[in-house]
């Protein structure tokens, strides 16, 4: 069974960049709500990893 670090470098932030797109367009109010979310945390984590 793969780690937690493992699936990470697997999936990336690219991924999770995807899965926040795909999250906010669907027509839901909580699906969309936990896009942007998931959009904010992808973009502190890509920030923080461009900073370095």
């Amino acid at each position: 069974m793969a780690t937690l670090q493992e699936y990470w470098e697997q999936v990336g932030v690219g991924g999770l960049i995807l899965v926040g797109v795909l999250l906010f367009f669907v027509p839901e109010p909580t699906t969309s709500f936990l896009g942007i979310v998931v959009l904010m945390i992808a973009s502190v984590i890509w920030l923080a990893n461009w900073e370095r």
